[in-house]
């Protein structure tokens, strides 16, 4: 679709982008809530801070609701600082078998990935690292060994706009029909 997302749209649809495998869905992210109900009443739920929750938790309920229990107008969030730097693990001519390897090898690692995906079109595995720079740094030398028995590796630090079109979906976009994006196992992917 066209247009820039809202905040109140990415709760009510509870929608994440790649970096939820490390951070949480965005429902974990909501700490209260100020909604319009389907009477027109304005009611408040939650707070402001961590831990807070009484009673029936509506936050959480709201979130992923797509609308349907009220319209948000306003939200309380949990925040969390940018990190450093970042840095993208490349893995380069595997085809779908190889990248779903790829991408296990990574995330079974202790080298805390934030961020993977395998893209069919260019054959390529993308592993994405976050935190202060001496550790990307790090991890990043220790994936390319892990993973350099797959593929050709490369080590990328300017990848945003990557990662925003694969949050974004930006290769169906135009395109007829409805996108799904669904959680799975990597062994239950289709091969």
């Amino acid at each position: 679709t066209q247009g820039e997302p809202t905040m109140g749209g990415v709760f009510a649809a509870n929608v994440s982008g790649p970096r939820r495998i490390q951070a949480g869905a965005a429902r974990d992210f909501l700490l209260g809530v100020r909604f319009v109900d389907g009477q027109g009443q304005v009611l408040r739920n939650g707070g402001r801070v961590m831990k807070n929750v009484t009673g029936y938790d509506l936050v959480k309920l709201m979130a992923g609701a797509h609308g349907t229990l009220g319209v948000l107008s306003e939200v309380s969030l949990k925040v969390l600082p940018t990190p450093e730097t970042t840095a993208t693990v490349t893995v380069r001519d595997l085809d779908l078998a190889k990248g779903i390897a790829a991408l296990s090898a990574a995330l079974g690692s202790p080298f805390d990935v934030t961020g993977a995906s395998y893209d069919p079109q260019v054959r390529t595995a993308y592993v994405r690292l976050q935190g202060f720079e001496a550790s990307v740094g790090y991890r990043a030398e220790a994936l390319t060994k892990i993973l350099g028995q797959l593929g050709s590796v490369e080590v990328l630090t300017d990848c945003a706009d990557l990662w925003r079109g694969i949050r974004d979906v930006a290769s169906l976009a135009g395109q007829p029909g409805d996108v799904w994006r669904i959680s799975v196992k990597p062994t239950d992917a289709v091969v």
